[in-house]
């Protein structure tokens, strides 16, 4: 869960906000190198602490033997400023800060490694108050996920709408359920929402 500071006034969230979304996850394909931080004295031994809004365990690599873990969504990950830059010069990972399912628990991590904060931390709270508010629950997913495109939301979204169902947080109407369903779905693998809460509530058990 995000920490006070990085949560949004979800009451001001109008239909507007799915386009900014939209628009912030569909730049991520426009990644630029890291650039190198100047660090001074005064914040060369600061602890950077990082949360994540993914599923269960998530590992970023530091290099080929070296691996850092986030446990869970409770959980957070204290690295130093050195460590914090190799992560960040690794595109896949900076794409997951742009998105907010990683994120600084102190904002000022945002300005001082040259990241834009997002404009959202996806939350549990955003994300329902968001998909609540929208015409269509189906529009919804498919301009936060850019049309499918992006993986590592494709990888995160349907499975937080499953759980968002189960715990009473979001009401789908069928049609746009039956409308989810195919777009998740392959000609090798229908999906339904029980079916995703069922194997994300595998994972957990075996994370």
């Amino acid at each position: 869960m995000a920490a006070t500071k990085n949560k949004v006034d979800v009451s001001k969230l109008d239909q507007n906000d799915l386009l900014e979304i939209a628009k912030q996850l569909a730049a991520l394909g426009i990644q630029t190198q890291a650039q190198p931080v100047v660090v001074n004295q005064n914040v060369r031994d600061s602890v950077v602490f990082i949360k994540s809004n993914l599923y269960g365990k998530v590992a970023l690599m530091l290099d080929k033997l070296t691996e850092v873990v986030i446990a869970d969504s409770r959980d957070r990950l204290s690295l130093d400023i050195s460590q914090v830059n190799i992560i960040l010069s690794k595109t896949k990972y900076k794409a997951l800060f742009a998105q907010g399912l990683l994120y600084f628990d102190d904002d000022k991590w945002y300005s001082y490694f040259g990241l834009n904060k997002p404009k959202y931390i996806l939350t549990d709270e955003v994300l329902a108050e968001i998909f609540n508010k929208a015409d269509s629950v189906f529009e919804a997913l498919k301009a936060i996920t850019n049309n499918g495109e992006s993986n590592s939301l494709m990888n995160f979204i349907p499975y937080k709408l499953a759980e968002l169902v189960k715990n009473g947080m979001l009401q789908i109407n069928y049609k746009d359920q039956l409308d989810i369903e195919r777009f998740l779905s392959t000609d090798k693998m229908p999906v339904t929402l029980a079916g995703l809460y069922e194997l994300l509530e595998d994972r957990l058990a075996n994370w």
